[in-house]
């Protein structure tokens, strides 16, 4: 019963052990909440943390940021810098900054407008492949049933196929990680996806560090819709000169669904070349 609920068939339609079947509908049917960001408000909270080669943390910034989407275009409101927020000045200029980005979005031509959509739908189609190029270039093993955040979920383990050729912008990267899985028993969804190099990649000074790793959440929000709300980024790696050893967090929360419009102001309203957003809540 368990595999059942995972991909969406009977014990005698699909093999019990089919890990593999279970991590594509996971990734790839299930992957109708990629773009759904677009009708929501939600808050970013970003840490960057930078370490020295002792592995010490010397440099920590962080940030806060409103992202929203209007007439299909992503817009970012900083809301604090290092724990902080805004002075006057930087909320004054930021605002006019957005007001020139909504203004242009509305005015655009047609053509400009087909070519934000064309780089929107490409970077959906990316994520597409790049969860393909998962799905595909892995062994996927059932090695564990266990309870996260008060969820039944099974773990499985995942190994890299020898000689995957993946299409990617990651079909370099993949063939030198693995990692686990988590995949919620009742909702197919996956929960929670660990990934680290599987050994130290080059050498001298030209390297990605064991000490790298990828940790991402997904957990759901209103509506049923799952997205990422946590990314967990580890780096340490070297190109010959020009050494990387940070870390990147992310938190994703305060998720509002919205239905969102743009308009110019005109003359008549008494603040021409202004622009205007609409937010009615769902």
């Amino acid at each position: 019963m368990l595999y059942s609920c995972l991909i969406g068939a009977t014990a005698q339609e699909v093999p019990r052990d089919d890990a593999s079947a279970i991590v594509r509908r996971a990734l790839i049917e299930n992957k109708r909440d990629l773009n759904v960001l677009r009708d929501y408000i939600y808050m970013s909270d970003g840490a960057v943390n930078t370490f020295d080669n002792s592995n010490n943390i010397v440099k920590t910034s962080s940030r806060k940021v409103e992202n929203f989407y209007l007439d299909g275009s992503p817009y970012k409101r900083i809301v604090q810098q290092d724990g902080k927020p805004l002075s006057e000045d930087q909320r004054t200029k930021q605002e006019r900054y957005l007001d020139n980005q909504i203004k242009d979005t509305v005015s655009a031509s047609p053509k400009h407008k087909e070519d934000r959509e064309r780089k929107a739908y490409k970077a959906l189609e990316e994520d597409n492949v790049i969860r393909e190029d998962i799905a595909n270039g892995f062994i996927f093993t059932i090695i564990a049933e266990e309870t996260r955040g008060g969820d039944r979920c099974i773990k499985l383990s995942a190994e890299p196929k020898e000689g995957f050729k993946g299409k990617s912008s990651l079909r370099a990267l993949l063939p030198f990680l693995h990692g686990s899985i988590w995949i919620d028993v009742d909702k197919g969804q996956w929960m929670d996806i660990d990934a680290t190099p599987i050994t130290k990649v080059g050498a001298g000074i030209t390297y990605l560090s064991d000490q790298s790793a990828i940790h991402l959440h997904q957990e759901p929000i209103r509506d049923n819709v799952w997205v990422i709300t946590k990314e967990d980024f580890r780096l340490d790696a070297r190109l010959f000169w020009d050494r990387k050893n940070v870390q990147v967090i992310k938190t994703y929360s305060d998720f509002k669904r919205f239905s969102s419009s743009v308009r110019v102001l005109a003359a008549e309203d008494g603040a021409s070349g202004q622009t205007q957003s609409e937010k009615i809540p769902k």
